[in-house]
């Protein structure tokens, strides 16, 4: 294989990569907006943000995204809360 077509390649699969994470982080942002914070009315999806009491779940999810099926990073949501930053804040307090 040339520099030239193992180039093109590379940028093909990068563009192949790059459209299917947009796409996993659209969906995300569409779960987020859908179900909104679980203390507010809040359903703008940038400043809601995935919440668990346990931090492995949570940062699985963001792991799997774009590597597996939706169905799958869903049934890993169900596990955490959705929470505004507002209200994430009250909460620390």
């Amino acid at each position: 294989m040339t520099d030239e077509v193992k180039t093109f390649v590379e940028g093909m699969w990068k563009n192949r990569n790059q459209d299917w994470m947009e796409r996993a982080l659209n969906q995300l942002d569409n779960y987020k907006a859908q179900y909104g914070c679980k203390f507010c009315a809040e359903h703008d999806p940038v400043t809601l943000d995935i919440h668990s009491s346990d931090p492995d779940i949570a940062v699985g999810v963001m792991n799997i995204l774009g590597k597996v099926g939706f169905s799958e990073v869903i049934r890993e949501l169900k596990k955490c809360d959705i929470i505004c930053a507002k209200c994430w804040r009250k909460i620390c307090e």
